[in-house]
């Protein structure tokens, strides 16, 4: 693991504060927002100087102030929610003196399409004036998250849950599975590289994403066949008439991307591909021995404007991952590698002013393959030998259309017609710890071709009841052939304005998420799917904005789990690359679950030098198992999140940022005398009761300074990142062993294994 000492991270930042290229002379924008009808200043209100990461927010008496601005020309724009937005051309800065700027707004009730009747979504990246900006862009490449990974930035939502280890999140109690995942419209199925660690990074780049819309319960009838929430990804779309290039270089991987348009601005394309170095960096170093995983990822679109009607775009996505490990002194090997293959196109045809339809036309495989051969004893028997190749496909076609029929109704519907494809070649042969006769083996074996379809269909009408409150009724039906799942799923969604500040959303609906057909269990034995899973989402949530720039956001929740399937899991680590051949493989069932809890969100950002987010969780999450109520992996009591930014100029921006959350359950484990009837004993490791025990609760504090040049025609961002700052000790598991000390007596050790260390890393970025 790379360390740096004090004296290296010292220079590193008098190199950073000093080498930086001259900049222009630096200008003042400000000036205020009023209400163009009233003349009343408009507080809230977002600046933008478009082209630019550039923006502000004005105060209670409508007045903003952006500083400093490099000498130039820009457009700026001012937007406020329920306002039509305006934009003031071709303005000159100077270091001369200050641009004094007034914008007139014009009051414009949301339609009724874009009024958010769901509540727990929040909009990242995003700049669509009618929603007020979770995380914008410049927070999310500044946020420390290791990895540069949009999933692990995320996870500093509220209801959202993760670990150190790999980037999947849970869902408001729920598994990362029951999560859908959205990219253009073309659902992702294996959306993680290096899974063989659980799925360290997601294979989008988070360069190539222009804006994310995550659900994170109470979702629309659009959205079907998962319980938990929505993360739906929408990729960037290249400024126009400009074309860039960006280099990166990070402490896991290279990457690259381009973008452009073509043909007096109808086309437009990008190209974005990434490729991690852990593998380079391990065998430079000399650790031969050590894990070698290699992975890498490409993303391009071709969008082009076929009338003033029709918009077709083409999408093709590649990631592929390789895990080799070789231990020369047991003799064990491991070899996998996995890959997703997706290629679709989409239509956008605008067939009248108020009629709207997408169709996407889709292809993917994701494939895996994993063998591994695990040796044991000084004779090297084999312990365990595991061989797993599985091929996924699926063919998609799916419509979305919407009506605006009229001012009071906004009707949605459409269709998701899926055909699938998986082949399973599994076998798995394992020694069973007997204690009469050790050589006895425990053979699983699973050669397997499913096919199957799945059809999707839904309809929902927004209405306007009343100038204040908008609702919205909708129902699903999806039916299964392979699973012979038939299922309603009726929705109702509500939003009352209270004023032109706050807000107040209720959701309520029946999810079901039937098992996937690359989802068989056949590593346990398992050669039947399972019926459908269910949930009900029941939330309120409470939002509003002060006139000091500050959003407040409070939700509540509770999602009732019923026909929930079978579970295999590991009840000491779950992070193994043969999860299924451990001797803490156990089976269980759970009768039925619940999720519930109340969430605070609140963040002030004004566009000026200091800005800063919290939240905070009460949460349950729990199973009923054997008629005991068992904590699921993920039950966290208490969660908390502080971000704090400080950008004193264009050049420098700093984040520091906490967590933490209660005490993750755990199993004990703990040996245990066996006696025979010869006399003589053993001792064996047992088990307690599932997660009965809880391990301490887990906090860090991460530190992150971004640097920024002007590099001829380009930009150079340089950072400098410091993950778990104070060097907590963070318990992820504990290990227990027997040895034996000199004299020969018997020694019980109890191992703690820890998340995080303190981890520095740094990395660079150029964008011409």
């Amino acid at each position: 693991m790379t360390s740096f000492s004090k004296s290296t991270l010292n220079t590193l930042f008098f190199w950073l504060a000093s080498i930086s290229s001259p900049l222009l002379a630096d200008g003042v924008i400000k000036g205020i927002v009023l209400d163009r009808a009233t003349r009343q200043p408009l507080p809230g209100a977002n600046i933008r100087v478009l082209g630019t990461p550039l923006g502000a927010a004005t105060g209670a008496d409508g007045r903003f102030v952006l500083s400093p601005i490099p000498s130039g020309t820009y457009t700026l724009e001012a937007s406020l929610i329920g306002y039509q937005p305006q934009r003031l051309e071709n303005k000159s800065i100077s270091a001369s003196a200050a641009l004094e700027l007034h914008f007139e707004l014009i009051e414009a009730p949301v339609p009724l399409s874009e009024i958010i009747v769901t509540p727990g979504r929040f909009a990242i990246m995003q700049n669509e004036p009618a929603v007020r900006q979770t995380l914008t862009r410049e927070e999310i490449s500044t946020i420390p998250h290791f990895g540069e990974d949009i999933y692990r930035a995320v996870q500093r939502l509220p209801g959202i849950s993760g670990n150190d280890f790999n980037a999947k999140f849970t869902v408001r109690g729920g598994e990362n599975e029951e999560v859908l995942v959205l990219l253009d419209g073309l659902e992702l199925y294996e959306p993680f590289h290096l899974n063989d660690i659980g799925g360290g990074l997601s294979i989008v780049d988070v360069e190539a994403i222009g804006g994310i819309n995550l659900m994170t319960g109470g979702f629309t009838v659009e959205y079907g066949d998962k319980l938990s929430g929505v993360f739906d990804i929408s990729s960037i779309t290249p400024d126009q008439g400009t074309r860039r290039t960006a280099l990166g270089l990070s402490f896991l991987n290279a990457r690259f991307k381009t973008e452009g348009r073509f043909n007096d601005d109808k086309g437009r394309w990008f190209v974005s591909a990434r490729r991690g170095y852990i593998d380079l960096v391990l065998k430079l170093i000399g650790e031969d021995e050590q894990p070698s995983p290699d992975y890498y990822d490409a993303l391009g679109k071709v969008q082009y404007r076929l009338n003033d009607r029709h918009t077709l775009s083409i999408h093709a996505l590649r990631s592929g991952d390789r895990f080799d490990l070789l231990d020369k002194d047991e003799g064990d090997k491991v070899g996998s590698s996995y890959g997703n293959t997706y290629g679709w196109l989409t239509l956008k045809s605008s067939l009248r002013p108020t009629l709207f339809a997408q169709t996407v036309l889709s292809a993917g495989r994701v494939n895996q393959d994993r063998a591994g051969t695990d040796f044991t004893g000084a004779d090297r028997q084999v312990r365990a030998h595991v061989t797993d190749v599985r091929d996924f496909q699926v063919y998609n076609f799916k419509q979305d259309w919407s009506f605006n029929f009229s001012d009071r109704h906004f009707i949605k519907w459409g269709f998701d017609a899926k055909s699938l494809h998986a082949d399973y070649d599994y076998f798995n042969r394992q020694r069973i710890e007997a204690i009469f006769n050790p050589n006895q083996y425990d053979t699983t074996i699973a050669k397997t071709d499913l096919s199957g379809r799945k059809l999707g269909v839904y309809l929902a009408d927004r209405m306007r009841l009343i100038k204040p409150l908008t609702a919205e009724l909708g129902v699903r039906y999806d039916d299964n052939t392979y699973t012979h799942d038939k299922k309603f799923s009726p929705r109702l969604n509500l939003a009352y304005t209270i004023g032109k500040r706050s807000v107040v959303r209720l959701g309520w609906g029946r999810f079901y998420q039937t098992q996937g057909i690359h989802e068989l269990e056949v590593q346990d034995g398992e050669d039947k799917f399972f019926p459908a899973e269910s949930a009900e989402h029941r939330v309120i949530g409470f939002e509003h904005a002060f006139e000091n720039n500050v959003n407040l956001r409070v939700e509540a929740y509770q999602k009732r789990l019923a026909n929930l399937r079978t579970h295999y899991g590991n009840l000491l680590d779950p992070f193994n690359i043969f999860p299924e051949v451990e001797e803490d493989r156990v089976t269980y069932r759970p009768e039925r679950g619940e999720a519930k809890g109340v969430e605070l969100f609140v963040k002030k950002d004004n566009g000026g030098k200091i800005n800063w987010w919290g939240s905070y969780a009460f949460a349950f999450a729990e199973d009923r198992i054997n008629g005991k109520t068992v904590p699921r992996n993920f039950d966290q009591r208490h969660t908390v999140y502080l971000d704090f930014n400080y950008r004193p100029n264009l050049k420098w921006r700093l984040n520091v940022a906490w967590q933490y959350h209660s005490g993750w359950p755990f199993t004990e484990a703990a040996f245990e005398e066996i006696k025979l009837a010869d006399g003589s004993s053993f001792y064996q490791l047992v088990y307690g009761q599932r997660n009965a025990a809880r391990l301490p609760a887990y906090h860090r504090l991460d530190v992150r300074a971004n640097r920024y040049f002007e590099a001829g025609k380009g930009r150079l961002a340089v950072f400098l990142e410091v993950i778990n700052l104070y060097d907590r000790t963070n318990v992820r598991t504990y290990d227990n062993y027997i040895r034996r000390s000199a004299n020969g007596q018997l020694i019980f050790v109890k191992e703690t294994q820890e998340w995080l260390p303190r981890l520095p890393s740094i990395g660079i970025s150029w964008e011409f």
